[in-house]
């Protein structure tokens, strides 16, 4: 929210001041800017190109040169760093608006005089080119081995620039990491200064296992199979009656044990949780590169 208090007619021993307060979500707000001085009127616009709002300002308490201008950082504060002229200081603004007249998607200031005039200045400023790029959140975000994901590239124009962007992505590099493809790899803005491209993500098939899955994670539960071995060769040093007892006696054990390991499924902690697969975050990095300029944005895709 922006509050001005302005100086009234004749603009003498003026005592404006600007204040700008940001929303905290809950109906309240913070004040982070307040600047007191002869301030009669201003417009809001961004100014200098750099995708930040800024303050053109009529102060009657300076030279006809050198109104300032407050060039916003994009977190609610401002510094005094630019200026535009007025030709008539002694008539003075009664108003003044920003408007991109002449389409080069910078905002120009038009103004009125107590003299019943209209005065038009364009904005001289040669921003550096300058684009904003976000991409929407995958769908589906979590995916399974051999599924594929998308998600939605959006790129705007932030001032005259017009140039084509060149797209590339990249995957945080992990083992088994997904692939990535944009369509087009390559876009121009629209008439709006708008322009989307649909980024892909292909996660591999999933790797089988020749083993079975109950010994996969059971160690510890196979070492009974070497004792029984030597259990069973120990029975041969008895004589017949005994080594057809002991013979049958621990055949009964290691079906039991075989059954017994099925039943637990093979893991010590369950059947149910060692089987459970595991899911892996990926960051993918989308970025957009014109001549100098390079923006990127990232999104993460869960495979399981």
């Amino acid at each position: 929210m922006l509050r001005v208090h302005v100086c009234g007619w004749p603009p003498t021993q003026c005592d404006g001041r600007i204040d700008v307060l940001l929303g905290n979500g809950d109906g309240s707000f913070s004040s982070t800017f307040s600047k007191t001085g002869g301030y009669w009127t201003l417009a809001v616009g961004d100014f200098d190109g750099d995708g930040n709002l800024d303050l053109a300002v009529r102060d009657v308490d300076a030279p006809d040169d050198a109104n300032p201008v407050f060039h916003g950082d994009g977190k609610g504060k401002f510094t005094a760093t630019g200026k535009f002229i007025i030709n008539n200081h002694a008539l003075g603004f009664l108003s003044i608006v920003a408007r991109d007249l002449n389409g080069d998607k910078l905002p120009d200031l038009v103004s009125t005089r107590d003299d019943n005039t209209i005065a038009v200045q364009l904005n001289t400023t040669v921003p550096e080119p300058s684009f904003s790029i976000s991409a929407s959140t995958p769908s589906p975000a979590i995916v399974s081995r051999g599924q594929s994901s998308t998600s939605t590239v959006t790129l705007s124009l932030l001032n005259a620039f017009d140039n084509p962007v060149a797209l590339a992505c990249s995957v945080q590099s992990a083992h088994s990491a997904p692939t990535c493809s944009l369509d087009p790899n390559s876009v121009t803005f629209d008439a709006n200064g708008n322009a989307t491209a649909m980024l892909t993500m292909n996660t591999g098939a999933a790797n089988a296992s020749l083993v079975p899955s109950s010994l996969q994670h059971a160690p510890l539960q196979s070492l009974w199979l070497p004792f029984a071995g030597l259990a069973l060769m120990g029975a041969g040093c008895y004589g017949r009656p005994t080594r057809r007892k002991l013979t049958v006696y621990l055949s009964g054990l290691l079906f039991a044990a075989l059954i017994f390991q099925a039943a637990c499924g093979g893991g010590s902690s369950g059947g149910t949780s060692s089987s459970r697969p595991q899911s892996t975050p990926y960051t993918i990095t989308v970025t957009g590169t014109s001549e100098s300029t390079t923006h990127s944005a990232t999104v993460t895709l869960t495979v399981r």
